[in-house]
Parts: C-alpha cells; structure tokens; sequence
C-alpha cells in the first residue's frame, strides 16, 4: 500500500456516512452530483444475502427540477438508456429508480454502478431546455436530442483486449448508436487527437460507430485527421445535423 493510496482512501471513507432509513441505510457516498449535492443510496436487505442499491427516484426528481421529462422524447430515450442492464431480483423498482439488487459479495460493485449510473443521469439535465451548454459536448448532446435520439454523457467503450475508456457521450437512434469523442477543448489539438486514438483504437464497436466530432473552434492539421479516420468517422462540429439525421 503506498502513501498516495492510504490517503486517498482515508479522505474517501471519512466522506462515507451510513444513517438507518427504511428498514435499511441511507450511505452518503463520496461524489457529488451537479450543484454539490452529495450523491446518497438506499442500501437495503431484501431477502438472505440480498441487497438493493437504489437512488430512491432521487435523480428522476432532479431532473424533473431542471425541466427534464423522462417520459417523454429524447429524454425518455436517454433514461431507458441509463438503465439498461439493471435487474432487481425479490423487490419491484420504479421505471423512476436507478437500482439493482445484488449478493452480499457483489455489493460494493453494484453500489459503484448505481453510483456511476446516478452521476450519469444528473448530467441529462443538458437537455433541458433552459440549460445552457457547456462546451462543444453539451452542445452537440444537445443537437443530437433536437432530432429525437438518446444521449448518455461520459460513456464506456470497452475494447477487444479487455479494456475500456470513457468517451464523450453515447448517442442512440432506432437501429444504430454512435460513440462521440468532442475534441477541440484542449489549447493544441495534439491532445485531443491522442486521447481519441487511444480510446478508439482496438474498440469493440465497428469504426462507422466511432465520431470524431471536431469542434468549430478546433484548428487540427491534416495528418490529425488522417489519422482519426484510421479509426472513426470525422464530422465537423457545423456538419453534424447531416449524422444525427442519419442515427435518427
């Protein structure tokens, strides 16, 4: 164990609090949603070795705060998205509740997903209508919902050797997705290429599922973008209704 390590995990756990609360515990986590609310869980038993992990609805109701109807359109579309994958087992969950059940020896990974899962879902408040973008990521998120489609902010794209890198954010359509890179945020795009290429490279997604989306104030040299189309299709941030229309 290293020092950086020890420390690190000292400073977490002193964030982590457990209080009683419905037959189980409400654990305040250590990460903060959007405005520097902590982010807290329902941890309860719901039969031997059983466990829910759930958000209690918590981030549905931020959402709907920020003007952001689940039900409805590219909204919908990016919850059911969000909670894609997630199974309870002895217990009903909301179509509002970000929650899964899980064993006692699956507990801790379970409570980091509906964790990661929660943070990601505190971003769709991008698609608000009052919310104003931060960046060439939110814009474009905010384009590919004007056409109907699902977003998820910060995705992982998982590769053939194991691995995985998180991307912009994902987009989905009726019968096609697209794994979106926003590069152009960084002074020399030197960077924003690498960090594309490295994400991309050896992906288990097709390369027609892989954007490149260069932002409008990017200024890449020609080699950068060769090199990106090695990879990924490369859309210029004015260019990218034509894409979004083709996903739709």
């Amino acid at each position: 164990m290293t020092v950086a390590v020890d420390a690190l995990r000292k400073a977490w756990v002193e964030r982590v609090i457990s209080t009683p609360c419905f037959g189980g515990e409400l654990l305040l986590t250590p990460w903060d949603l959007f405005g520097g609310r902590s982010l807290d869980l329902l941890v309860r038993e719901v039969d031997r070795d059983w466990f829910l992990v759930s958000d209690r609805g918590l981030i549905a109701d931020r959402l709907a705060d920020a003007s952001v109807d689940v039900t409805r359109g590219a909204a919908a579309r990016s919850w059911q998205m969000l909670r894609r994958g997630l199974v309870t087992t002895f217990v009903a969950a909301s179509e509002f509740e970000i929650a899964t059940t899980a064993t006692r020896a699956d507990l801790g990974r379970a409570i980091n997903d509906v964790a990661a899962r929660a943070l990601q879902g505190d971003s769709l408040r991008v698609l608000s209508r009052s919310h104003r973008p931060q960046g060439l990521a939110e814009r474009a998120m905010e384009r590919a919902a004007a056409h109907n489609l699902g977003v998820l902010p910060e995705t992982i794209l998982r590769n053939r050797f194991g691995g995985s890198r998180k991307v912009s954010f994902l987009v989905e359509g009726n019968a096609s997705r697209r794994y979106v890179m926003a590069l152009g945020r960084s002074a020399s795009f030197v960077e924003d290429h690498d960090r594309a290429k490295l994400a991309f490279d050896g992906a288990q997604a097709s390369s027609t599922e892989l954007v490149s989306l260069i932002g409008s104030a990017a200024r890449p040299l020609e080699w950068h973008l060769n090199s990106l189309r090695s990879v990924s299709q490369v859309v210029e941030e004015d260019d990218q209704d034509t894409l979004w229309a083709k996903v739709a």
